[in-house]
């Protein structure tokens, strides 16, 4: 039963994503270049061993959801260089000692540190798409109700 009630759910946030961007492709997204509610990050801690680094990365990324969430949403992509070009999460993947599983659950700790599990649950989807064999993380964010803050 709960994993219908989130089928459901993720079916919602595809098809309000589907409305916001019509029919277009995530390669075509991308071709488009940045834009208002499209932004890309080459990784969410640079494959750097420093932690001011990871710090101040992260930061440029949770400051990115959050205005997207006090928008009118948008989507981020990481593992993309600034003109679109797939660099992948690997670098990061190794400063995790993890995979896409542990990157996964790590973005997700820092979204619920910084906005909390509700947010996360209600405005976020987090996804693993590929591009040319290349892994990149696709973070679709919705826009919060202005009423509820």
């Amino acid at each position: 039963m709960l994993a219908g009630n989130l089928n459901d759910f993720l079916g919602q946030l595809a098809a309000e994503n589907q409305d916001r961007y019509g029919s277009t492709t995530l390669l075509e997204m991308i071709a488009e270049g940045e834009s208002g509610d499209l932004k890309f990050e080459q990784s969410l801690r640079w494959g750097s061993t420093e932690s001011d680094q990871y710090e101040k990365t992260q930061s440029v990324i949770m400051k990115t959801i959050a205005g997207f969430a006090n928008s009118e949403g948008g989507t981020l992509i990481i593992g993309l260089s600034d003109t679109g070009e797939p660099i992948g999460l690997e670098a990061d993947y190794a400063t995790l000692n993890g995979d896409k599983d542990e990157y996964g659950l790590y973005l997700q700790k820092l979204v619920d540190n910084e906005f909390g599990k509700a947010f996360r649950a209600k405005h976020l989807v987090i996804s693993f798409p590929l591009i040319n064999e290349t892994t990149l993380c696709r973070v679709d964010v919705t826009p919060t109700d202005a009423s509820s803050c």
